[in-house]
């Protein structure tokens, strides 16, 4: 569908008067304002929109109609739009420590940088360039530790800086990255033991590790995330207040503070939340429960709307979340309501198959070729067919035979 172009200097101010005019033209019944919320907002449909409709659900759409998948995501991107001028200082820094130029590097951290740059936006991805891997690449590591302690990302996608110093033999780089590491790893452990005074002191040393893991792709959640999820109110106020943000989310999911808190029902925690502008998609909020195997709530969100082969933000779909609760009664149940398994493709090709491969789960294997499930589709430029050779999964591999699997000519 045909989406808005955002002006080339977006005013925030404009859309949200924009989002207030459809509130109003909708509780007067206006049939093209109706038409756009119920575009974009399914659980509408056959409900008493003049009356129910909020604010929030008026920027929801707003958004949506410029192409993105929240009104945060929008305002960020508003923000980011609007300061080209940090983005040019920010590559001066980066220039400067290509080159390690110290006293231009201090000039430009002074000056409005961003430490927490990781690519240039928009979808060339060959501007990826995080802060420290740029100084581990140009051989200047004794950036490291001055850009860590300024919170610039150890972990940034795919891409983890003590992995990397690993590969250059950078010793004193892996020593302090290793005791980066840890102290995260120590500052989730006193989280979920609601340990006040040692989070206190941990952040007062080191305020950078209230954004640990925040950009990176691993299975270790954002402090934030994991104090909402716990329900620890207070933690989540210090962790905001000390700079972890509001927004992140974790791995490639869309799921944040917010998702957690409301699946959980934090209830403080939902309100501090509140207070800073983060909100939780119903579609990451129904995609969270059917990761917990929760089946009354994700048939409680089908019921109230939810369109269950819609991809988020990632492409992932529903069934990528429900085979990894390996509920089976969940995974079925929506099988029955419409699903698609060729749907079910993750995010950048990441695909929940090759899991189920390499573990030779056989008969979840099995499950998702009798619905239908296209043998030849292709992860990392492989099919099924490919991984159950390179795994030596001899069972698999001659299930899929049977089902018509092809190599690809690698």
């Amino acid at each position: 569908m045909k989406t808005e172009k955002l002006p080339a200097q977006p005013n925030i101010e404009q859309l949200k008067n924009q989002a207030k005019s459809l509130v109003k033209a909708c509780r007067a019944k206006d049939s093209d304002a109706e038409k756009r919320v119920l575009r974009y907002a399914s659980k509408f449909k056959g409900k008493p929109l003049a009356s129910i409709i909020t604010l929030q659900d008026a920027q929801f759409v707003i958004a949506r109609e410029h192409g993105f998948f929240s009104w945060p995501k929008l305002k960020r991107r508003i923000e980011e739009l609007n300061q080209s001028t940090q983005l040019g200082t920010t590559h001066r820094l980066i220039q400067a420590i290509r080159k390690g130029d110290h006293r231009d590097f201090k000039r430009h951290l002074k000056t409005g940088a961003n430490i927490k740059h990781i690519y240039d936006g928009g979808t060339d991805y060959t501007t990826f360039s995080p802060l420290i891997k740029v100084a581990i690449d140009a051989g200047y590591p004794e950036f490291v530790p001055l850009l860590a302690k300024q919170g610039a990302h150890t972990h940034a996608w795919h891409w983890n800086a003590l992995l990397h110093a690993q590969e250059k033999g950078l010793t004193d780089t892996i020593k302090f990255l290793e005791s980066k590491e840890q102290s995260a790893s120590f500052l989730c452990e006193a989280i979920r033991q609601s340990d006040l005074e040692t989070i206190k002191q941990m952040l007062h040393e080191s305020p950078d590790l209230a954004s640990a893991y925040e950009a990176g792709h691993t299975e270790d959640m954002p402090p934030l995330i994991l104090a909402a999820k716990e329900g620890h109110a207070h933690i989540v106020r210090l962790l905001l207040d000390t700079g972890a943000d509001p927004l992140g989310e974790y791995e490639t999911t869309t799921f944040n503070a917010m998702t957690v808190a409301l699946y959980h029902e934090h209830t403080d925690v939902i309100e501090i939340l509140k207070s800073v502008g983060v909100e939780s998609l119903d579609l990451s909020n129904f995609m969270y429960a059917a990761w917990q195997g929760d089946l009354p709530l994700v048939k409680q969100y089908l019921e109230d709307g939810i369109n269950i082969n819609e991809k988020d933000e990632h492409k992932q779909h529903v069934l990528n979340w429900a085979f990894f609760s390996e509920n089976q009664e969940l995974i079925q149940y929506l099988f029955k309501q419409g699903a698609d398994i060729n749907q079910s493709l993750g995010w950048e090709g990441y695909m929940w198959f090759v899991r189920y491969v390499q573990s030779g789960d056989i008969d979840t294997i099995r499950q998702v070729l009798e619905a239908g499930f296209d043998v030849n589709t292709q992860a990392y430029g492989k099919t099924l067919f490919d991984w159950a050779k390179e795994y030596e999964k001899d069972e698999i591999f001659d299930l899929l035979t049977t089902y018509g699997a092809e190599q690809t000519n690698r």
